[in-house]
């Protein structure tokens, strides 16, 4: 089976060290990104020439999400080398990221077959969401471009930023076709992985694998209600909350009175209507 190894060069533990251990190990041909569009063209060029091998991504959420969206639907597998900053996804799989002993593990690896979302017309891995976590996202980005030394406190510095605003979204919801109702909501998250923001387990009962994906509405209750309702889902304790609805869905349908920012995979991406569906089985992960 031909494995492919994309390294995203932009990632924030791409270093020298990586490199080396990775050339050690590395059981197939190594590439480097070299810009923005590398990760999806490449892929798409491995898929055509290899429909059943396996890209091995070195980067983080975003470049796995690259991947999916150039090799769906195709029999090609993805393997996760979580070098990225979150690190999300990974965490369905990995509880430790020893870097080296996964790099290892792909000269023999196993397999899982996981569920994706398709968002609109776009496929998504772990999570999308809207409103809030997503200006925790852009906020954190910011940070990351004047501060690329301290990554790590980048979510931090984003949900400082962001959780002292009152933000609201006027919203419709449909769950597998039924009416939920009309809410004033702060956030919406949905997806099969669980955690944001690398390692904050929004989506607490999540399983990547069970054919149904998990969606957390936060209701807008006023600021300081809501950094109360926030601080719960940090702490893991969102499902004690009443201005929090928590479920699973085959669809979900969000309406919104305008146009909202929102982000499949830390992606981001602006839409006044998302149709969210859960395609069970559709890809093989290697580990």
């Amino acid at each position: 089976m031909k494995k492919l190894y994309l390294v995203s060069t932009k990632s924030s533990n791409f270093n020298e060290n990586f490199l080396e251990v990775l050339k050690k190990y590395a059981d197939g041909e190594i590439i480097l990104t070299k810009n923005e569009n590398s990760i999806y063209d490449i892929s798409s060029n491995f898929k055509k020439i290899n429909n059943n091998g396996i890209i091995y991504i070195a980067g983080g959420d975003g470049a796995l999400n690259e991947c999916l969206n150039a090799i769906y639907p195709s029999n090609c597998k993805i393997g996760i080398i979580p070098i990225g900053n979150g690190n999300d996804y990974a965490r369905c799989f990995y509880k430790y990221f020893d870097i080296q002993e996964i790099i290892k593990k792909t000269q023999n690896p196993e397999f899982k077959k996981v569920d994706i979302m398709k968002v609109n017309n776009s496929y998504c891995l772990n999570i999308s969401s809207f409103g809030l976590e997503t200006k925790v996202l852009i906020e954190s980005f910011k940070f990351k471009e004047k501060h690329p030394k301290n990554v790590n406190l980048s979510f931090f510095y984003g949900a400082f930023k962001s959780i002292f605003k009152n933000f609201n979204m006027e919203s419709k919801i449909y769950v597998d076709d039924d009416f939920l109702g009309n809410f004033n909501i702060t956030s919406i998250i949905a997806g099969n992985g669980s955690s944001i923001g690398g390692g904050f387990k929004a989506l607490i009962n999540s399983n990547s694998s069970d054919g149904v994906g998990d969606f957390l509405i936060a209701k807008n209750s006023g600021a300081l209600k809501n950094i109360i309702m926030y601080i719960k889902v940090f702490l893991g304790k969102q499902l004690s909350d009443k201005n929090i609805i928590y479920g699973n869905f085959n669809k979900l349908k969000i309406s919104f009175e305008s146009e909202q920012f929102g982000n499949i995979d830390g992606e981001l991406v602006n839409y006044k209507e998302i149709k969210m569906e859960i395609i069970k089985n559709a890809l093989e992960i290697a580990l």
